[in-house]
């Protein structure tokens, strides 16, 4: 007998063990965005296409980059074949993940969407980035991702009215971020995402930011504690701040009960900020055996983001 999805997916989620928590029956609506927030994020002037080339045409996989302003946005496009489909654009890890997001996109568009994942605008906790740079870095993170959600609002393969966001560990607090600046978003998923960034970089266990921390500590000649306040000064890209202007309805986030890399608290931390949103607690795994180093754990997340998105 054929199984439907849904108890393909229970029966998933059973291997893996995870809870899940729905979202509020009345969920508080997010404010509009005050407009200082918004021109921290604008588009400098609408994006330009500066070439969009095959890299398989057997498997519809494309290669772009865009124009816009300064910057220069660069992606990865998946198509499926037929009718324009909803667009889900896709946002990396801090360090590599090219294959992870290429899977992930596969998986995607073998459901339907017509999937982008981004590049990364530049090597993220670098050692010489102080804190307004990790700042400015995440702006500019946003104003590429952004462009390339206007540019595909006007192809051909792409819903306007059906875009969606998703993103893994770093990649899913840059998610957050755009559902506060994008409001017309049908859906976020935020994997392994957490909010009060200060102290998230203050204690995570991610190799890179403790030798970021190192080398402020040493350069600087400051604690631990003191790089915690110049954070909470000069990073406002945060998407527990930017929470009020968020739709709870709209966000689904995915942790890990023994995630290490974005402690517990931070994930509650954006959990409730956000109003409580649909939450898919995953049991008994951590930051990179949830999503990053194991398929089924990551087959299971991206049936539920699925399931999500589909009812948006």
């Amino acid at each position: 007998m054929r199984r439907s999805p849904a108890a393909l997916l229970f029966a998933a989620l059973s291997l893996v063990g995870c809870s899940t928590y729905q979202a509020p029956a009345h969920p508080r609506p997010a404010l509009p965005l005050p407009a200082e927030f918004a021109e921290r994020y604008r588009l400098p002037e609408p994006p330009r296409e500066d070439y969009l080339v095959p890299l398989d045409p057997a498997r519809r996989l494309w290669r772009g980059r865009l124009t816009c302003g300064t910057e220069h946005p660069e992606f990865h496009l998946l198509l499926p074949p037929g009718e324009p489909r909803p667009f889900l654009l896709c946002m990396p890890i801090l360090a590599g993940g090219g294959d992870l997001m290429h899977w992930v996109a596969q998986f995607m568009a073998g459901r339907g969407y017509a999937v982008a994942w981004s590049a990364r605008v530049e090597s993220a906790m670098h050692p010489d980035h102080d804190t307004r740079a990790v700042e400015r870095l995440l702006r500019r993170s946003v104003v590429h991702n952004r462009a390339i959600l206007a540019w595909a609002r006007t192809q051909p393969f792409c819903r306007a009215d059906q875009q969606a966001v998703l993103g893994i560990s770093t990649g899913g607090i840059l998610a957050g971020t755009m559902m506060a600046v994008e409001p017309q978003l049908c859906g976020g998923v935020l994997i392994l995402a957490g909010g009060d960034l200060p102290d998230l970089l203050e204690h995570t266990a991610e190799g890179r930011i403790a030798r970021w921390r190192a080398h402020r500590r040493a350069v600087d000649d400051l604690t631990d504690a003191q790089i915690g306040a110049r954070l909470r000064v000069d990073l406002t890209s945060d998407p527990a701040r930017l929470a009020p202007y968020i739709p709870t309805r709209r966000t689904l986030l995915v942790s890990a009960a023994w995630d290490d890399v974005v402690p517990r608290r931070n994930q509650d931390i954006l959990w409730e900020a956000l109003g409580r949103p649909q939450r898919l607690q995953l049991l008994a795994l951590g930051h990179y055996t949830a999503a990053i180093d194991v398929i089924l754990p990551t087959q299971v997340i991206l049936r539920h983001a699925d399931a999500f998105l589909r009812e948006r």
